[in-house]
């Protein structure tokens, strides 16, 4: 440079570690509820063509596990929105309207 200098400024580097954790683990939360969100929906859905569905048979349709499909279960009967009647043979699956 001719006559005049350069000054060269730094800017000191935040840790984006963490950021780069927190914005991982809110997408990885965001992407597992709108998984469980779709499983519900393909639960329910085959539970309303056939209420008598095994549990087997909703893991085929659902393309998860039988333990998946138990979970998912669980979880619509704790929010009252599945109810099973009879045994676990010879009976249904009810889906309850959801008051809000």
């Amino acid at each position: 440079m001719g006559d005049g200098f350069q000054v060269i400024l730094y800017k000191k580097k935040q840790n984006t570690d963490i950021n780069i954790v927190d914005n991982f683990a809110g997408t990885t939360q965001k992407t597992t509820q709108k998984t469980i969100q779709k499983t519900t929906q393909k639960i329910i859905d085959a539970i309303h063509e056939n209420n008598r569905i095994t549990i087997d048979e909703l893991a085929d349709k659902c393309a998860i596990s039988i333990d998946g499909i138990k979970w998912n279960i669980k979880q619509l009967k704790q929010k009252g929105i599945l109810t099973r009647i009879g045994s676990d043979r010879g009976g249904y699956w009810q889906i309850n309207e959801i008051k809000r």
